[in-house]
């Protein structure tokens, strides 16, 4: 994010879209990536905060779910999947992040985001990559329905 603040100051990133964190108290050098949001042609924030200081520089606010309102899987810094199920619904007008970013990619004219549900993106992800031998497993709660067969 440091990098993204060099590129926005010296004018190679002239549009920034920053998902469910606030690096404008968050990062090392919080003020230089302020003084970079302010610099910045189009500045588009999705958060479930409609307060917080990256918000305040943002030229479109998209209303994002919060943690306890999401489901669908989370991949880490260590490309760990780790399932997600919402605790309570949506507040407002909130939606899931693979939802925005699906509505998005389709009115810029892109092909292949016509997701309904996050297990349709977890199938893809597994069928992209070396995700094999029904480990999706590692995914369920003992109790729990698989997460492949969530959509059934």
């Amino acid at each position: 994010a440091c990098d993204a603040a060099d590129a926005i100051l010296d004018g190679r990133i002239k549009a920034i879209w920053i998902m469910a964190t606030n690096p404008v108290v968050s990062l090392p050098e919080a003020d230089k990536f302020r003084r970079a949001l302010s610099a910045c042609d189009l500045v588009i924030v999705s958060d479930c905060s409609v307060d917080s200081d990256t918000v305040k520089c943002a030229d479109i606010v998209l209303p994002a779910q919060g943690w306890g309102e999401k489901s669908g899987t989370v991949t880490n810094s260590e490309r760990r999947i780790s399932r997600q199920r919402a605790l309570m619904p949506a507040l407002g007008q909130a939606k899931p992040d693979w939802w925005i970013l699906s509505q998005v990619a389709k009115r810029m004219g892109l092909l292949g985001f016509d997701y309904h549900h996050p297990s349709e993106i977890f199938n893809e992800h597994i069928a992209l990559t070396a995700y094999r031998n029904d480990a999706s497993q590692a995914l369920s709660d003992s109790n729990q329905p698989r997460y492949l067969n969530l959509a059934k």
